[in-house]
C-alpha cells in the first residue's frame, strides 16, 4: 500500500484573541505563504513579484493592535504611456481592530474622527488574509507614473501619451476606461 501525503492549502490565516501572549504574537509572511499571496493577489490585482511582511499583534482591552513593516513589488501598466513597470510600496503598519458590535444591538453609534482608523472583527479571531489586504489596497496609488517615486520602468523609453489613433488598444486599470461618449453629428 502506497500512502499519498495530504497536502492542505492553507489559504486563510486567523489569530484567535484568546491565543495572543501578553507581548504579542509576531505574524511573518512572504509570497510562498498561500494566504498572503492570495491577499496580495486581491489587493493587487495581480501577482506579487515580492512581499515581506512583519508585524506584531498586540491585544489593547477589547481591541487589536497590528504593527510593523511590510513591502511589496508587483507588476502594473504606467498610466500615461502604458509601459510595463515593476511598482514597489510599503512601509510601517499601525492598524487598530475593534469588536463589532452585537447586530441586535439598538443603540445608535456615533463614529468620531478617530474612529475612522479603526478596523473591525467578530471579536473572536483576527483574519490576517484581510488584514494585509486592507494595508496592501492602502498603500496602492491612484495612478502610476513612470518618474513616480518607487516605479522602475522595465524598458528604456519616454514617458509620453501614445498617440491614440495608431496606437495599441490601451490598459487602464480604471472601471470606467472603457466608456466612451456617444458620437454626434
Amino acid at each position: 500500500m502506497i500512502l499519498i501525503p495530504r497536502i492542505e492549502v492553507q489559504y486563510a490565516m486567523r489569530i484567535t484573541v484568546d491565543s495572543i501572549p501578553a507581548g504579542g504574537r509576531s505574524v511573518k509572511a512572504d509570497p510562498q505563504i498561500d494566504w498572503a499571496r492570495m491577499a496580495a493577489k486581491q489587493a493587487l490585482q495581480g501577482e506579487p513579484n515580492a512581499l515581506t511582511w512583519d508585524v506584531r499583534v498586540t491585544r489593547q482591552g477589547k481591541s487589536l493592535k497590528v504593527h510593523g513593516t511590510g513591502s511589496t513589488r508587483y507588476s502594473r501598466i504606467c498610466d500615461r504611456c502604458q509601459a510595463s513597470v515593476f511598482l514597489d510600496i510599503g512601509g510601517d503598519v499601525d492598524l487598530l481592530y475593534r469588536p463589532e458590535e452585537p447586530e441586535n444591538s439598538s443603540a445608535e453609534v456615533e463614529l468620531s474622527e478617530e474612529d475612522l482608523d479603526v478596523g473591525w472583527f467578530d471579536g473572536r479571531a483576527l483574519d490576517m488574509k484581510a488584514v494585509l489586504c486592507e494595508q496592501l489596497a492602502l498603500w496602492v496609488p491612484q495612478r502610476v507614473l513612470c518618474e513616480d517615486l518607487g516605479v522602475t520602468r522595465k524598458t528604456p523609453g519616454p514617458c509620453v501619451l501614445p498617440d491614440y489613433d495608431s496606437g495599441p488598444d490601451l490598459e487602464r486599470h480604471s472601471p470606467f476606461a472603457n466608456l466612451t461618449l456617444p458620437k454626434t453629428s
